[in-house]
């Protein structure tokens, strides 16, 4: 004879697997919410680092975030 499965038992192992991955998607997302600036070669380093008005130089970039905060770099030379 087999062992009956219990579906209330499945059925917290599911709930026990979302919870989990939702509090890993929450940590990352809270790790996200930090200020972000841009740097485009088009950008200048006087300009106010966002997505309309990029700095121009990574180290302008390295010299002017806090810790914590998210640079993203575009392509160019």
């Amino acid at each position: 004879m087999q062992p009956i499965i219990s579906p209330q038992r499945n059925l917290g192992v599911v709930h026990a697997t979302l919870l989990v991955i939702v509090l890993t998607l929450a940590q990352s997302l809270a790790a996200q919410t930090g200020d972000h600036y841009d740097v485009s070669t088009s950008g200048d380093d006087s300009s106010a680092g966002t997505i309309a008005a990029p700095w121009r130089t990574i180290q302008h970039a390295a010299n002017t975030v806090a810790a914590g905060a998210t640079v993203y770099v575009f392509g160019g030379v």
